[in-house]
């Protein structure tokens, strides 16, 4: 009937528990008992430890009444005129999540009578952010194959974005960033030689990582000079710190030792493997995206022998996984076996 359809489009609400995160914009819909759907936005905030609420339909807006929160649900009311008619429409829900409402609608006479009912549901409205947006480490390799270290803050406001880059010299500000079919673009005046040459960096990104390459223009927008150029989230999975090392010999014995690795300028990466029969310094450490390469000399048998170690990372950043292989005196594959990290817990 033609009053059941005007119900929907009062219908929106909210619910939240002691600490439930409820401010903020909710899309909801409103299910009619001729399953016909309606959609309403709602918004709600705090103000003096009270919340506050208005409903938005394509009538308008009303404030939302009686709003009540407790652990398990919430209920609100919506005064309209139908008609000549007052109504109260109230919506009672319960959080599925922290980002889903799910409940049900009842619409009263002045006599309280129940007229309609139906299903109510809403998500919480998340904005999104760009993907470029926030604080990045980044290495990018000079010519010579030097490994320089920045700190990158990409912020966004009203749509647009904005960076700085900055290093023990001093901190660059972008004079462009974009994001574009999953590529960072970027553009920083870069001081060399008392000039600034534009440096144009372009980047794939995948969750917390992005590589690519940088490349120095010259006056006529010539490139004068290259590099590979990457950046991970602070909180991205590294392989600094300490690890516990289980590595499988050919005869399936087990020897274990402690990897160390420390990041730095040049090299990006340095380490050393301790173990009971001393200490040794890594001559060589890459890390690239979640693959680890580590080269070193280890005493066997009265002299040394050339050992790599090629392994993943784990996405938790919490262990690695790959082999060992160790080289004759001529580089031919001497031995190999399986190898496993995890990271360290205990000082």
């Amino acid at each position: 009937m033609k009053l059941v359809l005007s119900l929907a489009l009062y219908m929106l609400g909210s619910l939240v528990a002691d600490e439930f995160p409820i401010e903020g914009t909710w899309n909801a819909v409103t299910t009619l008992p001729n399953a016909e759907e309606r959609p309403s936005t709602l918004v709600l905030t705090k103000k003096d430890a009270k919340y506050e609420g208005v409903i938005s339909t394509s009538d308008g807006e009303k404030p939302l009444k009686g709003i009540e929160i407790s652990k398990e649900s919430v209920s609100f009311a919506i005064d309209i005129d139908y008609q000549g008619t007052p109504l109260k429409f109230t919506v009672t829900a319960k959080p599925e999540g922290e980002d889903t409402l799910k409940g049900s609608w009842a619409a009263a006479g002045d006599d309280g009578s129940e007229l309609a009912t139906g299903d109510w549901k809403a998500d919480r409205e998340v904005l999104e952010t760009n993907p470029l947006a926030g604080d990045w480490k980044v290495t990018a390799e000079d010519p010579d194959g030097n490994a320089l270290a920045f700190d990158m803050t990409i912020t966004e406001a009203e749509g647009k974005l904005s960076g700085t880059l900055k290093s023990d010299d001093g901190s660059l500000t972008m004079k462009s960033v974009a994001f574009e079919d999953g590529e960072a673009k970027m553009e920083v005046p870069f001081p060399y030689d008392d000039q600034l040459y534009p440096v144009k960096i372009t980047a794939k990104v995948e969750d917390d990582k992005m590589s690519g390459g940088w490349a120095a223009l010259n006056a006529d927008g010539n490139e004068e000079a290259s590099g590979s150029w990457k950046a991970v989230r602070p909180d991205a999975p590294t392989i600094e710190g300490a690890w516990d090392i289980v590595a499988t010999m050919p005869d399936d014995s087990e020897n274990k030792a402690v990897y160390h690795f420390e990041s730095g300028d040049d090299p990006a990466w340095t380490g050393k493997v301790v173990s009971e029969t001393g200490e040794v310094t890594f001559d060589k450490v890459v890390v690239e995206d979640a693959a680890l390469t580590v080269d070193m000399e280890l005493p066997y048998d009265g002299s040394e022998i050339e050992v790599r170690v090629k392994a993943t990372m784990a996405k938790d950043g919490t262990s690695f996984e790959g082999e060992w292989i160790a080289f004759d005196g001529s580089g031919q594959e001497a031995a190999k076996g399986a190898l496993k990290g995890s990271r360290k817990t205990e000082s």
